[in-house]
């Protein structure tokens, strides 16, 4: 278990410097999705195999929130196609950006 956990922070923590670093805005706008089903999805998945002992309404609150906070990463992050730029990843705005603050092109 503990392994596992170590593994998972691991690579979140690549994805996190991928997305900073790569250039791409198509290869990150493939691969985002994929990343945040697996980076939330995994510890909702361990809460139900793991904690059979909570309570089901517990468990389906836990499940809504993080249900909610995957949806929020979904919506808010995006890709420049100009310069590359990851935006919204660090930003604490609810609501995305438009404009990429590096170069200034419209977001999509």
């Amino acid at each position: 278990m503990v392994a596992f956990v170590v593994l998972w922070v691991v690579v979140n923590i690549a994805a996190i410097v991928y997305f900073t670093l790569d250039r791409n805005a198509a290869r990150k706008r493939l691969l985002w999705p994929i990343i945040i089903v697996g980076s939330f999805g995994t510890p909702l998945g361990f809460m139900f195999l793991f904690a059979p002992k909570l309570d089901l309404i517990v468990r389906l609150i836990f499940a809504l929130v993080i249900l909610l906070i995957a949806w929020g990463n979904l919506w808010k992050v995006k890709f420049c196609d100009n310069c590359g730029a990851t935006v919204g990843l660090w930003d604490r705005r609810f609501f995305p950006e438009l404009h990429c603050p590096k170069c200034g092109e419209p977001l999509r």
